[in-house]
């Protein structure tokens, strides 16, 4: 009897644990979609480039190896 209150006690914190674990990656996604509407107006207003330089036919060789 006492090892299943053991038991349960620990399944309540790890329960308690996965719930929080949860709700911050609620919030992560959350930022995320945020940012990801910020680039996407960013990047319409700029003509759909943000500056970074395209990758050249060194840049493509030295990827492939």
């Amino acid at each position: 009897m006492n090892e299943m209150l053991i038991a349960e006690r620990e399944q309540v914190d790890i329960d308690q644990t996965l719930d929080h674990f949860e709700q911050q990656q609620k919030g992560l996604i959350a930022m995320l979609e945020v940012f990801e509407k910020m680039v996407e107006e960013i990047s319409s207003v700029q003509g759909g480039s943000l500056g970074v330089p395209v990758a050249g036919p060194a840049d493509t060789e030295r990827d492939r190896k």
